[in-house]
């Protein structure tokens, strides 16, 4: 120990960090330096964090010690090779690219994140539980023998394998951010919680670890995730980002959150799944997706999919959704608890709110809804109607002469009379008949192009269009007026 407090930076020695009074022969006025007294000093705890320490730190045989904080220091090897009484050890946050804990057989956990470990050797460390070694450059860490590790913590170095033998009580393995190809997680029977999100695998069996509670696997380019079926603690699936086809979670019946988004998925199943909450399957080639089982959904982002049609009868509590970008023609909510709906992007001609007195914002933007179809909500909601499709009248662009054009749904919207404007080649032009939104043309308007904008002030800015249609005479056996 003395040997390390003595090393110096070019400035201070390390000694000299720790305590303004440091002295080299006086163990007493090393600060953070704790001695027990086992028939001689021996050292029992040292407690150095945040003091800028540098260099090499040979703590190897000292048997006694049972405790190292190093936390955000400078030091760059640690060696603690044979101290069999050590217990915890924290050296995250310095510059170490050794570090030896061999012969430490009571050691329980082990924190050094933030390091430039390349190599960590844990073989046969029999009573270690925590192992957090994060952000470091590993392309080699051996676990094998470490038979009562319950959390491993290995993200964000170079990984590219990782291997379990003998980790029986593994619980928890946070692998994200590596190189892995692939993992074998057969062994691991208790297994709760795993997150090997941005690697590069190409598929997952998950067939084994029937403790799971827990998925992460979010940026690879896995194409199925097998055994995935019968899982019965399982509660959330993060796995967006990859290239599956098929997710069935039918046997799930814990599961309460999903994230599938940006995937290539034709085919979700979600029966059965009664607890889920939140699901999230934006971004794939969904045509269909069933939630008759899913009472208890709350949020549903579904969006950027192929769905035509979207049953929402059994989601009595739902809060939150998002079916933009679809081909949905029509969208009945029953929900009494809405508070968000974001529908935009679709055909839809219907749109039905049960109970808009929570909703907070509603965007129905490009659809093709008209001020008869636009749910009236009160002012105080967020409410995007802007830019509906055009509306067709006649019949592939005729419109015979005094054949009706029926606004009369149109005419009148919760007590404000719309505005009807028609036009023609040369400007403005006035139909023969106007009766509550009933127009006709006669024969005076015959081989003219005409068309119609109409507003509301219910729904400020909203301009409706319709086709241009051409006047002709009137077809063969059409009464004449």
């Amino acid at each position: 120990m003395r040997d390390f407090l003595e090393q110096w930076d070019g400035r201070r020695k390390n000694g000299e960090k720790i305590s303004p009074k440091y002295d080299p022969d006086d163990p007493a006025s090393w600060e953070g330096v704790i001695w027990i007294d086992a028939g001689e000093k021996r050292l029992f705890k040292i407690d150095l964090d945040n003091k800028y320490l540098t260099g090499t730190l040979d703590l190897s045989g000292c048997s006694f010690l049972e405790t190292v904080n190093l936390y955000h220091n400078r030091i760059e090897k640690l060696i603690l090779e044979d101290c069999t009484g050590l217990i915890y050890c924290n050296c995250m946050s310095n510059m170490i690219h050794m570090l030896d804990v061999s012969g430490c057989l009571k050691l329980e956990q082990l924190y050094c994140l933030d390091n430039q470990l390349r190599e960590l050797a844990l073989v046969k460390l029999p009573e270690l539980k925590i192992v957090c070694a994060g952000n470091n450059n590993l392309i080699y860490l051996d676990i094998s023998g470490c038979e009562n590790l319950e959390t491993l913590v290995c993200t964000s170095n170079q990984l590219k394998n990782l291997v379990f033998k003998g980790n029986r009580e593994l619980r928890e393995v946070f692998c994200a951010n590596n190189l892995l190809k692939e993992l074998d997680l057969s062994s691991l029977k208790k297994l709760e919680v795993l997150d090997c999100s941005s690697n590069l695998l190409e598929s997952l069996d998950v067939g084994n670890n029937f403790e799971l509670v827990k998925l992460i696997c979010n940026n690879n380019n896995i194409k199925e995730i097998k055994g995935m079926k019968y899982h019965p603690r399982l509660e959330e699936v993060f796995c967006k980002s990859n290239s599956l086809v098929e997710l069935n979670f039918e046997k799930c019946t814990a599961i309460k959150k999903i994230d599938c988004q940006d995937n290539e998925l034709e085919d979700l199943i979600v029966t059965d799944c009664d607890e889920l909450d939140e699901l999230y399957c934006s971004s794939n080639f969904l045509s269909k997706l069933d939630l008759s089982t899913n009472t208890n959904l709350r949020i549903l982002h579904c969006d950027m999919n192929q769905l035509s049609d979207l049953d929402l009868g059994f989601a009595g509590n739902l809060t939150h959704l998002n079916c933009s970008k679809n081909n949905l023609s029509e969208l009945v909510i029953n929900s009494t608890e809405l508070q968000e709906v974001d529908c935009s992007y679709n055909q839809l001609q219907r749109l039905e709110i049960a109970d808009p007195a929570k909703l907070f914002s509603l965007d129905c933007s490009y659809n093709r809804l008209t001020f008869a179809t636009l749910p009236i909500l009160e002012t105080y909601t967020i409410y995007n109607y802007l830019y509906q499709d055009i509306i067709i009248i006649g019949n592939d662009g005729k419109l015979y002469v005094h054949e009706e054009v029926d606004f009369s749904a149109e005419a009148v919207i919760d007590g404000v009379r719309t505005e009807f404007r028609w036009y023609g080649v040369g400007g403005p032009v006035s139909p023969t008949t106007e009766n509550n939104g009933n127009f006709t043309f006669g024969y005076n308007f015959i081989g003219e192009l005409i068309y119609c904008e109409f507003t509301n002030n219910k729904f400020p800015g909203l301009v409706l269009d319709t086709t241009e249609v051409r006047v002709l005479p009137p077809a063969p056996g059409q009464k004449s007026r």
